[in-house]
């Protein structure tokens, strides 16, 4: 009798939770179909916890014109989330000894004075006071001209530096662009290679590379800002970006990713330790962020008109990852209206 009224109440409670996790997939399909239906954003999110998907949800359009709706399979551009990616790089190349965090930039740039004073690492953790010549330009770095790496060298090697290395922490996408060619320097590869064969191919994300000139007729999406309805924005030049916000993903893809990030599957455990490593809540090409009571790590990244986020809960084996292609919404309150439903207390 007593194991009669226990096999009952687990299917009771069995029950209870199936009801929960519904009603909150409702609620957040609700709220995104609103979103979309009210011209507010468009984009896709997606949380996994314990290698399987919670929740995965697409909202409005990849193309306007044509007119292609989004999907779990549209793909869209991460911007600085790629730092993730070219920080597993470097780490990976550090345990195979290619390289030293230690080692100053000159083995890699002999004729930039600067390069002799500061370390990978301080490069990594931004803070390496290379100048940060996109600035320099008319607009934003995203907006800038295509440049070889012969012109990045040479815009490098002429530029001085914005403060000693290792006194300050400044976020700066040359930080990265750096990272990426020191990547393909040792690996005698370009970068989309790289990514390719020491990310991608290892965990099987087939919708994750380094980005082109869009093509709606591979499943990317264009972006869009609002202004009497939804307009296409301009697009940056995602060859140049590389390692600094270069890449394309998807939502399930970049969940998929920080797993595999945090259950080492890219390196070891040190290696992980060392990239969460934090100085002003910034690891190696990673943040600490607050949620409640609760930590995530992660990245977000801005280009063209795109919004996007990744991040993992440890305590919680939970990983989410946010992509917008249009938004007059806060981006934070989006996030937050997901987050709530899952990794809350």
């Amino acid at each position: 009798m007593i194991l009669h009224v226990s096999k009952t109440a687990l299917i009771i409670f069995q029950v209870l939770i199936c009801v929960h996790v519904n009603a909150q997939r409702a609620d957040l399909d609700a709220y995104f179909n609103r979103l979309s239906s009210t011209g507010k954003a468009m984009g896709s999110v997606c949380v996994y916890q314990k290698g399987e998907p919670l929740y995965q949800k697409a909202f409005g359009y990849g193309s306007i014109k044509p007119a292609i709706q989004a999907d779990s399979l549209t793909r869209y551009r991460i911007g600085s989330v790629s730092k993730i990616f070219t920080s597993v790089v470097i780490l990976q190349m550090a345990e195979e000894k290619k390289l030293r965090l230690s080692d100053k930039l000159s083995r890699f740039f002999p004729d930039w004075s600067l390069a002799r004073e500061l370390t990978i690492e301080q490069v990594m953790r931004h803070q390496s006071g290379i100048h940060n010549f996109a600035n320099d330009r008319s607009g934003t770095y995203q907006e800038a001209d295509p440049q070889t790496r012969e012109e990045v060298r040479a815009i490098l090697s002429k530029s001085r530096p914005d403060f000693k290395p290792g006194t300050r922490t400044a976020y700066n996408n040359a930080n990265y662009i750096v990272l990426s060619l020191v990547a393909e320097a040792l690996d005698s590869t370009d970068f989309s290679a790289i990514i390719k064969k020491r990310i991608t191919d290892r965990v099987q994300l087939k919708r994750t590379y380094l980005g082109d000139s869009i093509n709606p007729e591979k499943g990317e999406a264009f972006s869009y800002y609002y202004k009497k309805g939804w307009k296409l924005n301009s697009q940056a030049d995602c060859q140049g970006l590389l390692g600094a916000g270069g890449l394309v993903s998807t939502p399930n893809e970049l969940c998929r990713f920080m797993e595999a990030l945090f259950n080492l599957r890219f390196f070891s455990k040190e290696s992980l330790d060392l990239m969460l490593s934090l100085q002003e809540n910034m690891g190696l090409g990673i943040f600490s962020y607050p949620f409640g009571t609760a930590t995530c790590y992660g990245h977000a990244g801005n280009i063209d008109a795109f919004e996007s986020m990744t991040g993992f809960f440890q305590g919680k084996d939970l990983s989410f990852a946010v992509c917008l292609n249009g938004s007059r919404e806060s981006f934070n309150d989006i996030l937050i209206e997901l987050l709530k439903h899952f990794a809350g207390p």
